[in-house]
């Protein structure tokens, strides 16, 4: 049932088995699993079931890298949570995100990725993430290359030692905006609080007794349970653990310093232009756009192989291919955004005339975009890629390749608490990350090893970018916020064990992206619902 913490009596005491506290994929994966068990089940949520800016404004945070900053628009404080704004188009008109598991190497200790290694191998979540599929809506788990393709869409570069094709598969973002949220509140066992807000977490030495919490009207009151999950996302779990200061003066599980510590996302940065020599490639290269084969909806992406990985040490990644123009089309679309962003600021650029030519030289690119923006209007159609409108392919010449990159764990990048308060008088967090000049060098070399393979293929050629890596965080982000409370079977080098219960205490565990030590460059949501899933077969043990 929903229960609107709004119409909870002040200080009253609230008593369950099991408490989650988020309702984004993690917490709801975890409530799915216990729906009409014997044990009771209390799910709270920060927003309500539909968006509330009064709810979103508690996650307004700072991101200090090159430029401040809001993290706010990267998290959704609703039931459903992040799934809310998923946007991957999986046809002309349906929204939905990628699924994809983490590699085996993204598990094991590597010694050029300092920090790597999970406490458990790649096997032991293989039945994880095949319940995950079913959780997803997702039909087999299989990602084998060979069993996706199609006479217009089979792998490129084929022929080369270096390169490799890798499949994700996409699922619609209902299953968790819609689905299950429907299904859990209407289970006779597991009431879901909304518009009630975690503001720290009670305990003894070695057991958290309650949450202390406050809904959007100001009443407080105390959730008890024997088993208390944190599943609020990479940010909100470490800021917790970081404001429930009372038993350790540095937060729970931080007798090491370690909470917060070592935050990662999946920078996205493009490389180049592939220029491919025939329109006909866009004919032939189906199995890099997202299409859907026998009613899976799929994309392509090519990376180094794991080999090469290897031996040139490097970290994980993957290489999409988007649409676009070069040569004068694109410097008429470089031209016309200055003119206009100048413009739009009271201020006329310089060159104005130079300008002004390449926009006339390049008119069909403005053709092209009334074209689109037309059609898009009257089909009501997503942002596709090349081949979702009648003959969109015929006006591209070149295909954008955007690698998303694992991040190196650094304990430079971190969470802290910093001294604006929010409307509950909680500190808010304030997030210091860059990229080090592991993956720089590391962008470098996967650059190059590809300009070399693309050029050598016969089918087009590569331009790589000569411009310097943008290191603001805003210009990179994936929004995928991973390792804040990174997993490891010791407490001097992880904040949570193998079963992701926070060390030094008995009944308090994580849930979602945080525990990842490494992040691999899958998105991360089909592993968060993969290790959901374990954590409850764990607690399902317990009690």
């Amino acid at each position: 049932m929903i229960v609107d913490g709004r119409n909870i009596t002040e200080l009253q005491q609230l008593k369950t088995d099991i408490c989650i506290v988020g309702g984004g994929p993690a917490g709801l994966t975890l409530a799915n699993e216990f729906i009409n068990s014997r044990l009771g089940v209390i799910l709270i949520e920060s927003g309500s079931l539909n968006f509330n800016p009064e709810a979103q404004s508690l996650s307004e945070a700072k991101a200090i890298s090159v430029n401040q900053s809001d993290l706010k628009k990267s998290r959704r404080r609703q039931v459903g949570g992040n799934a809310h704004a998923w946007n991957a188009p999986i046809d002309s008109k349906t929204a939905g995100w990628r699924c994809l598991p983490l590699d085996p190497l993204d598990l094991e200790p590597r010694d050029w990725i300092p920090d790597s290694g999970w406490p458990f191998k790649h096997q032991d979540l293989e039945s994880y993430y095949q319940r995950a599929h079913q959780i997803c809506g997702l039909k087999e788990f299989n990602y084998a290359v060979e069993d996706w393709q199609q006479p217009d869409s089979s792998p490129l570069f084929t022929d080369s030692q270096n390169l490799q094709t890798t499949i994700s598969q996409f699922a619609h973002s209902s299953i968790f905006t819609s689905y299950y949220p429907q299904k859990i509140r209407r289970a006779s066992n597991i009431r879901i609080l909304t518009n009630t807000t975690v503001l720290q977490i009670e305990s003894t030495v070695q057991n958290v007794t309650n949450v202390d919490v406050a809904s959007l009207k100001g009443n407080r009151f105390k959730v008890g349970a024997k088993i208390f999950i944190l599943a609020a996302g990479g940010i909100e779990n470490a800021r917790l653990l970081l404001l429930s200061n009372e038993q350790c003066s540095l937060g729970l599980g931080n007798q090491h310093d370690l909470v917060g510590r070592f935050f990662m996302d999946h920078p996205r940065i493009d490389l180049g232009l592939f220029v491919p020599f025939s329109r006909q490639f866009f004919d032939h290269s189906q199995l890099y756009d997202i299409h859907a084969v026998n009613g899976t909806p799929i994309l392509g992406a090519i990376s180094l192989t794991t080999q090469l990985l290897i031996k040139e040490k490097l970290p994980n990644h993957g290489i999409h291919f988007y649409p676009t123009y070069h040569g004068h089309l694109a410097q008429a679309k470089i031209s016309f955004k200055t003119i206009t962003k100048e413009l739009s600021q009271g201020t006329i650029p310089d060159k104005t005339a130079h300008h002004v030519y390449r926009m006339l030289s390049g008119r069909k690119y403005f053709i092209d975009v009334v074209y689109w923006k037309i059609w898009r209007l009257l089909s009501n159609s997503h942002l596709g890629i090349w081949t979702f409108l009648p003959h969109e392919k015929t006006r591209f010449s070149a295909l954008r390749l955007t690698c998303q990159l694992e991040q190196i764990p650094l304990a430079s990048n971190r969470l802290v608490l910093n001294s604006e308060k929010d409307r509950f008088g909680q500190n808010k967090i304030e997030l210091h990350w860059q990229l080090g000049d592991r993956e720089t060098e590391a962008l470098k070399k996967i650059t190059t090893i590809v300009s070399q393979e693309l050029n050598q293929s016969g089918v087009g050629y590569f331009q790589s970018l000569e411009q310097p890596l943008n290191q603001d965080f805003a210009a990179l982000t994936g929004h995928h916020h991973l390792g804040t409370t990174r997993m490891h079977s010791s407490p001097k080098q992880g904040v949570v064990d193998a079963d992701c219960r926070v060390h030094g205490l008995n009944n308090l565990f994580v849930a979602g992206s945080s525990v990842f030590p490494t992040g691999g460059y899958a998105n991360p949501t089909l592993t968060i619902v993969a290790l959901a899933i374990k954590l409850a077969d764990k607690i399902k043990t317990v009690l």
